[in-house]
């Protein structure tokens, strides 16, 4: 299992490093290393699946966390670092682009797991990870603040304010803002804006013209006047934009009800089945904060290439789980032949 989140490490770190080159290095600015044009005119969605594959690196840092957690009573100073220099490596990404909510989400995931192994979290690793979660939002800020010359530097403060308390999450603000929109600045969409995901595995290196996928480009434009960012819609607002007030309230009646479902089927996780904590911990969680604070179609689409990137995992892991089984059973059987030889009569 180590060995699989270490695959997992490799490969979300090098598929890092071509994103990081692809959008032209540290050295552009924030707008290039996370907008949809890079420096030199190229769309950053010709890199969308090393963003996608980078992933892996989070994948493989949760795994390790699931399994040392499952296996150890107490994991030691060596396996601590490990862990953080694992977690360092699922951060990488979030370097170049700068997002800084990210921290907080990932952390969120190891609590989720913590709690689903051990059943508890204690006060001191709590405060742990509060601390680190902020020294890590509060190093973001300055490496975006340097890159933008804004002159904030390493703030704490400036870094929850800006990273978390924006338009990017669960605004109920920007909510009523879309809703009194529509539908006479924002016509109806009729799902379009939910079906448009369909066409995101396509990449934009055999498909130049693709439509533009999130939606957040045009609220951004038509309600806040922003002409390189976007403004994400939202579950409540997106469901009004496209199907109106009344089928927005009834939907959203049908995924409380589904992600109720969804959470009873679930639980309780076996802790020893490690591919099981990790899509709780990590497709489930993100599943949850896309489709409320971002968009639907984003939210399924995040979905979908998380359990494509746990497939391998699952896969391996029950193949390694049943060799292990076998192996198991060969040498108890082998140990009871050997015991009924040594006590049988001998004529």
């Amino acid at each position: 299992m180590v060995l699989l989140a270490a695959l997992y490490a490799g490969i979300g770190t090098i598929a890092m490093y071509g994103y990081t080159v692809g959008v032209g290095g540290l050295g552009g600015s924030v707008s290039q290393r996370r907008g949809t044009v890079a420096a030199d005119g190229t769309s950053t969605g010709t890199y969308g699946y090393l963003e996608f594959l980078s992933e892996a690196s989070t994948i493989g840092a949760i795994i390790l966390l699931a399994y040392w957690l499952s296996t150890r009573k107490h994991l030691g100073v060596v396996r601590i670092l490990v862990l953080a220099a694992f977690f360092v490596d699922a951060l990488a990404l979030n370097w170049v682009t700068t997002t800084r909510s990210d921290v907080v989400y990932l952390a969120a995931a190891v609590f989720a797991v913590i709690h689903i192994v051990r059943g508890r979290i204690s006060a001191l690793g709590l405060v742990a990870a509060g601390m680190a979660v902020l020294l890590a939002i509060g190093v973001l800020t300055a490496n975006r603040s340097s890159s933008e010359d804004d002159g904030n530097g390493f703030s704490i403060a400036y870094g929850l304010n800006s990273g978390l308390l924006n338009r990017n999450g669960y605004d109920l603000g920007k909510s009523i803002r879309i809703v009194a929109a529509v539908p006479d600045v924002l016509p109806y969409e009729n799902g379009a804006t939910i079906a448009v995901f369909a066409l995101a595995p396509i990449p934009r290196s055999i498909w130049p013209d693709k439509p533009i996928i999130s939606p957040g480009r045009e609220i951004g434009q038509e309600l806040y006047g922003t002409t390189q960012s976007g403004v994400p819609p939202g579950m409540t607002g997106e469901l009004v934009w496209n199907f109106g007030t009344l089928i927005a309230l009834v939907l959203s009646l049908v995924i409380g009800l589904a992600f109720g479902f969804l959470e009873r089927w679930l639980r309780p996780v076996d802790p020893s089945r490690t591919a099981m904590v990790v899509f709780y911990a990590v497709v489930l969680f993100t599943l949850g904060k896309n489709i409320f604070g971002v968009s639907i179609g984003q939210a399924i689409t995040a979905a979908v290439e998380g359990m494509m990137l746990l497939v391998p995992a699952a896969v391996l892991t029950r193949l390694v789980t049943h060799s292990q089984s076998q192996r198991t059973a060969r040498r108890a059987a082998g140990a009871r032949r050997r015991s009924r030889l040594r006590t049988a009569p001998h004529g």
